[in-house]
């Protein structure tokens, strides 16, 4: 009994590694009901954390407080970096141009800076979002450099995140010894986030390089003596102040990088106050032309638009997607997979823990502080959205490298087995995401698409791409007529197609073997080759179900009989094109806007069947979207009269009366949809569903 109760219960790090890995694994891939899965997570991590914490109630000594940041076991040498360098290049421009676009995002960023880029259209604010102007006049000076391709918008935000990289190492540098630094950047390089947001043109895009430059020259200013602190102190001023020109989630950084500096024990009041002057002087003067912006009307309706959904409390959805979606937070995906892996999930608990050994160090409450901040953007707002806990990410990837840390720090392997086992983990980490990312839980795979029989209009975009590119590449002449159709808000298209467009450029007639492009409802394809004989058609998603049929992408070649309906159009085209720009711009109400100056312009469709038919559908998409449904019903009728009697018109009169409850009517028209020269929509799904 006396050897019983003298039994001390040591913490090992593997053990508590292999129980969490065992338990995502299960969350993630057991088909099992959800009252299981909560069993595996409460039994499987919460009370192994718990036992943990317990074990660990005595905060390490002073010996080994410095262990777990500054000892070297892994050396290092340039096949490692080359490894990573070719790991980074390989999973970045892997089907780079050729995925299917899952969102407008993109577009929406590409429109305001090629807008900048051609119209010199300088803004504080940009687009309905009012967002945070330096990414956009960043990514306006690449399509300077070069044209607004859709290889130039995809390379960018990859360009971007090397500089993160780059930043980020340095900036662990200051605080870690190599190996964790090094092993930190390999998760920072290497995580679903990171291959999801590389993919993707977005307003946050500069927050990560200037959080990691910002926490960079922070380090310099604590590190280095008094007397060379003074240039770091104010460029670390004016790097907090530039971050503001972000992202809405900077100030929750901002806060994190003044602390350090004001809470230092050394400093006297005096030398405080110089110090909090400073920091806010800097700042304030950089971003007064913000504060001006976002003081003027409409200026903080990103803020109103973020709170307002909120329901109160806190969105602890983020917490969840973090490790798990068992809860199907995110819709979209079915892979059950969380914003991290299994395994690196496993290792930023162990990092967590070692971390918690070392909390009697300032730096180490430092970054439990500001994980709790960085997350406070998004558990104070709605809806679920990864860029606004993007800033977490840097510290995700310092605890799992103190994970890999702590498990290979103490063992009495050779360093190549611990260098070894570091790579196993680190591709194992890589498969995971690689997975998530490509796999059957993302919007990218087309497999998904069919499966769930809906998709985004992104998705006819990126088919079109590729036949208007090869077009161009052939040296044929093309007169774009791509806004044509009810899309407002996805200009992705519209700016990567722009320089193979002639229109403006030249005129109808003047080069030989000229065409015509046209994208426009599916629908049209039997009116429009009766009208146009010699056109040539491609519907761009037969495999895909869409209510209204998806998009078809036609090449006309120009001539004389048809140069003056082509022009007609291309008029039309223009209409919708400054129609679009209406929509893209923060109006007070686009809607009413957007119908005002479609019917100011009318005389130019009316009486023409294909105008008639297009500008109908667009006049019904805007009354919908103000939730006026007699008037929807009239435009829609008004394009089966004057315009083309296709099967969308019906389908959408069907959808909206059954909606309404009348039966009889919906039939007529799911019917009257279904004895269409053509029927692309999903009016005979619709016409069974009502008959139950």
């Amino acid at each position: 009994m006396k050897q019983i109760t003298s039994l001390k219960v040591a913490y090992s790090p593997w053990v508590f590694f292999i129980l969490f890995l065992s338990a995502d694994l299960l969350l993630v891939f057991a088909p099992v009901p959800l009252a299981v899965d909560l069993t595996i997570l409460l039994f499987g991590i919460l009370l192994p954390l718990i036992t943990a914490l317990f074990l660990l109630k005595t905060p390490a000594s002073t010996k080994e407080k410095d262990s777990l940041f500054q000892t070297e076991w892994l050396e290092i040498k340039p096949w490692l970096w080359m490894v990573l360098a070719g790991l980074f290049v390989v999973t970045r421009i892997y089907k780079l141009t050729t995925l299917p676009w899952p969102v407008p995002d993109d577009g929406y960023v590409a429109y305001w800076a090629n807008r900048l880029a051609v119209q010199g259209d300088w803004r504080m604010l940009y687009g309905n979002s009012h967002a945070e102007p330096l990414f956009f006049w960043a990514l306006a000076g690449w399509f300077k450099l070069f044209q607004p391709t859709l290889l130039a918008l995809k390379t960018f935000p990859v360009l971007v995140y090397v500089g993160v990289l780059a930043a980020g190492y340095f900036a662990a540098r200051q605080y870690f010894s190599k190996t964790v630094s090094f092993i930190a950047l390999w998760f920072l390089a290497f995580n679903f986030i990171t291959l999801f947001i590389n993919r993707q043109c977005q307003a946050a895009g500069f927050l990560l390089f200037l959080e990691c430059l910002t926490f960079y020259l922070l380090g310099r200013y604590l590190i280095l003596p008094t007397v060379k602190q003074a240039k770091f102190f104010w460029f670390l001023a004016l790097c907090i102040g530039m971050g503001f020109y972000t992202y809405t989630a900077w100030p929750v950084i901002a806060v994190m990088a003044a602390f350090p500096i004001f809470w230092r024990k050394r400093d006297r009041l005096p030398d405080a106050v110089k110090k909090l002057a400073g920091f806010i002087v800097v700042p304030l003067v950089v971003i007064l032309p913000l504060i001006h912006a976002r003081a003027l009307p409409g200026g903080g309706s990103v803020f109103q638009r973020l709170l307002s959904g909120h329901q109160g409390g806190l969105n602890l959805d983020y917490w969840i997607e973090f490790l798990w979606n068992g809860l199907g937070t995110i819709k979209e995906d079915p892979s059950k997979l969380g914003w991290l892996n299994p395994c690196l999930a496993a290792l930023c608990w162990i990092g967590g823990l070692e971390l918690w050994k070392q909390r009697s160090m300032s730096i180490a409450r430092w970054i439990f502080l500001a994980f709790l901040m960085f997350l406070l953007p998004g558990l104070l707002t709605e809806p679920i959205e990864i860029y606004h806990v993007i800033a977490v990410l840097p510290l995700i990837c310092v605890l799992a490298a103190l994970g890999v840390n702590g498990l290979l720090l103490k063992t009495s392997l050779s360093k190549n087995k611990k260098l070894l086992l570091f790579l196993l983990l680190g591709v194992l980490s890589l498969g995971f995401d690689a997975y998530h990312y490509a796999g059957p839980g993302q919007l990218q795979d087309p497999a998904y698409w069919v499966r769930n029989q809906r998709h985004l209009m992104p998705v006819d975009f990126s088919r079109a791409y590729p036949l208007l590119e090869a077009a161009h590449q052939k040296g044929v002449p093309l007169f774009l007529f791509l806004n044509l159709n009810e899309n407002n808000l996805d200009q992705t298209l519209n700016v990567v197609t722009s320089p193979f467009d002639e229109m403006g450029r030249t005129a109808f007639l003047k080069q030989d073997n000229q065409k015509a492009v046209l994208l426009v409802n599916a629908n049209y394809e039997p009116f429009l080759k009766k009208e146009m004989p010699d056109s040539e058609w491609t519907w761009l998603s037969p495999d895909l179900a869409n209510d209204d049929g998806g998009l078809m992408l036609g090449f006309v070649p120009v001539n004389a009989s048809n140069q003056p309906i082509l022009e007609r159009w291309a008029k039309a085209n223009d209409v919708f094109k400054r129609n679009n720009d209406i929509y893209m711009d923060p109006v007070s109400d686009q809607a009413n806007e957007t119908l005002k100056d479609l019917y100011a312009h009318y005389a130019i469709f009316q009486g023409d069947r294909f105008l008639e038919s297009v500008f109908w559908q667009k006049v019904a998409f805007y009354e919908i979207y103000r939730h006026q449904i007699p008037e929807a019903v009239a435009a829609l009728k008004n394009g089966v009269q004057n315009g083309y009697p296709s099967a969308q018109f019906y389908n959408q009169l069907g959808e909206l009366f059954a909606f309404f409850g009348k039966k009889d009517e919906a039939e007529g028209y799911f019917k009257k949809a279904l004895s269409c020269p053509v029927n692309r929509t999903t009016a005979e799904e619709n016409l069974k569903h009502l008959q139950f």
